[in-house]
């Protein structure tokens, strides 16, 4: 069993675990677990979960995985100029949306290369993040 996206560094580790769910599965404590599962496996110090409308950030960090908190992405992701990523819900939450992934049974390069490159594009981001709240820790 692996995870649907794992996105390595220059040495071929395993830096991000990303999960990707249906549109219609919530992100609960089980699917935590499974890609907790996963990291654990492949030593990944990042889990990305998405269901392509809610996404959840952890990060390994003082022995224990941590959630980053949503303004902080968010705040990331305006700077980058991908303000066009956040999505606005009914009750006025904002998210990172980053388009469509179909159900695996139809899968094809035309149908999910753009959610592909802006969920690169993202990794890009959150590197950047990270490495910039590290340094400040110093």
């Amino acid at each position: 069993v692996r995870p649907d996206i794992e996105l390595l560094d220059d040495d071929e580790n395993v830096v991000v675990v990303v999960e990707c769910k249906h549109e219609g599965i919530k992100l609960s404590e089980a699917v935590n677990n499974q890609a907790i599962e996963y990291a654990i496996k492949s030593r990944a110090p990042q889990i990305w979960i998405t269901n392509g409308k809610q996404h959840r950030f952890l990060e390994w960090i003082e022995g224990r995985w941590q959630a980053v908190k949503s303004s902080v992405v968010l705040e990331a992701v305006r700077e980058s100029g991908c303000s066009h990523w956040i999505y606005v819900d009914e009750n006025h939450k904002e998210w990172v949306y980053l388009g469509e992934l179909p159900e695996a049974e139809a899968v094809t390069w035309e149908n999910t290369k753009e959610f592909l490159a802006n969920l690169l594009h993202y990794g890009i981001i959150r590197t950047n993040l990270r490495e910039a709240q590290a340094a400040r820790k110093t």
